[in-house]
């Protein structure tokens, strides 16, 4: 069975829509595999790295966050 892991809706993801621009989802990914390279761009996950935790989703305000 295949593991867990957190992936983004890039159809719901709206950057602009956190403060300042900070992805939510990113900051509270406790093994920092969320990343946002610079404010306002869309975060990316590492998926090898991601072990399904469920904190970015819980985190994001707009539910572009899932955990699969």
């Amino acid at each position: 069975m295949p593991r867990k892991r957190s992936m983004v809706d890039y159809g719901k993801c709206r950057p602009e829509h956190c403060k300042d621009g900070i992805c939510l989802a990113a900051q509270a990914c406790p093994n920092k595999v969320m990343r946002q390279e610079a404010p306002y761009e869309m975060p990316d996950v590492h998926p090898t790295m991601c072990v399904g935790c469920g904190a970015c989703m819980e985190a994001c305000p707009l539910g572009a966050v899932r955990v699969m």
